[in-house]
């Protein structure tokens, strides 16, 4: 028994040692196909996306060309502006005379109604400073239409000639967000001169948010926790930045109101200080400069869709 199975294995070892010789000699003899067809190969131009081939037939003498043409196809993750801010002195004039527009007022000189400023839009119009509570803004109204949306204007204690409406809410899948596109739709053309003071821009994913961009995000920041969201800050940086604030927050968690699959939210607040004096007309001239931040900051290729 030990004789016969001492042979069987001398007779694989043998067939393995055959099949690896029949390997080599079969990649030898693909390596000297591809040297000959190289042989032939007279030279290579590129022109932009396509590259031209001479292939010199001896027998014929005569030139074939070949183009071959690469895949240049790119994916893009896609964004949504969230929310959007305008200032201009003709604010005011643009709600005032119009009859589908009414005035609210919640806070005006020491008259301040901030329960129902929070009520509406869940906000405060006052901020902690040295430990006393200090409103920024002079003047607040809540702007109602005829739909039902209201929307909150704003004047500012440093620029009182220039009071501030925001569309905040664009994108948060309930029947406000839906009246608030129908307003700004409204009022679109009256606000083609008014200057951009912000842009929220998020991209929505489930579950999580993907841990490369997460390292990429963490390359100059640090990653901070508060509550149910992730701050993403600079060394230097304090509470609010001038210029962009990072945050990942679950939708459903902080809007009070349960989504069908768990939405968690990479949001982008680019504030006044990175759009020097650019209006409602020129939108585009701030959306490729976000496009080109947000790919330097999380290396997607971002595509941010249109406002409306």
């Amino acid at each position: 028994m030990k004789n016969n199975k001492t042979i069987k294995r001398r007779v694989l070892r043998k067939a393995k040692r055959n099949q690896s010789k029949i390997l080599k000699l079969e990649r030898k003899a693909k390596q000297a196909e591809v040297l000959k067809k190289r042989k032939k190969l007279v030279g290579a131009k590129v022109v932009g996306s396509t590259k031209e081939v001479h292939i010199v037939n001896k027998q014929k003498s005569t030139v074939s060309t070949k183009k071959y043409v690469k895949n240049t196809k790119v994916r893009y993750t896609k964004a949504t502006i969230d929310s959007i801010n305008f200032s201009s002195p003709l604010l005011t004039s643009i709600f005032f005379h119009n009859e589908n527009y009414s005035f609210e007022t919640i806070k005006r000189g020491k008259m301040c109604n901030n329960y129902r400023w929070k009520s509406l839009f869940g906000g405060s119009l006052f901020n902690k400073v040295n430990g006393r509570w200090v409103s920024p803004f002079t003047e607040a109204y809540a702007i109602h239409n005829h739909i039902g949306a209201t929307i909150p204007l704003k004047i500012h204690a440093r620029n009182k000639k220039s009071p501030t409406v925001e569309f905040a809410g664009l994108h948060r899948y309930d029947r406000r967000s839906e009246l608030l596109k129908m307003t700004l739709w409204d009022l679109f053309p009256s606000l083609q001169d008014t200057q951009i003071k912000r842009i929220d821009v998020a991209i929505d994913v489930d579950k999580r948010v993907q841990s490369k961009v997460h390292k990429a995000l963490t390359r100059k920041r640090i990653a901070k926790r508060y509550k149910n969201s992730i701050y993403y800050k600079t060394q230097k940086e304090g509470k609010r930045n001038p210029i962009v604030n990072i945050i990942i927050y679950d939708k459903g968690k902080k809007e009070g109101f349960k989504l069908d699959n768990k939405l968690i939210r990479l949001e982008f607040q680019f504030a006044a200080g990175y759009f020097p004096k650019i209006t409602l007309r020129n939108i585009d001239q701030a959306i490729t400069k976000i496009e080109k931040r947000m790919k330097r900051d999380t290396g997607l290729n971002i595509k941010v869709c249109p406002l409306l």
